[in-house]
């Protein structure tokens, strides 16, 4: 975990950032390497999904919102336990507003 710590410290204020930068910069880690959380993912899941819904939700930036659908199917595809699956339901909507959004 040396190092990780910092990382996750850094995405997360990144994600609370008002810079849509910061918060695409965030979501692209997530993206790229979602099993960053590794065994202590279970720890991080309340952040996580708070992180996420907020992206998928961002009134003023749609590229934040597509990098945040992004992020979601990447984390979701590499969550191995279908019951935390099931605690991401309510992004459903978010992220079909943020796919009609991105092609209207």
């Amino acid at each position: 975990n040396m190092g990780w710590d910092e990382l996750l410290k850094f995405m997360f204020y990144c994600c609370k950032s008002g810079s849509a930068q910061h918060k695409e910069s965030a979501l692209s880690i997530l993206n790229s390497v979602p099993d960053i959380f590794g065994v202590d993912q279970h720890n991080y899941m309340t952040l996580i999904k708070e992180m996420l819904f907020a992206s998928l939700n961002d009134p003023d930036h749609p590229n934040v919102r597509f990098a945040a659908i992004r992020a979601t199917c990447a984390f979701l595809t590499e969550l191995e336990e279908e019951d935390a699956k099931r605690h991401f339901s309510d992004f459903l909507k978010p992220m079909l507003k943020g796919i009609e959004d991105c092609v209207v």
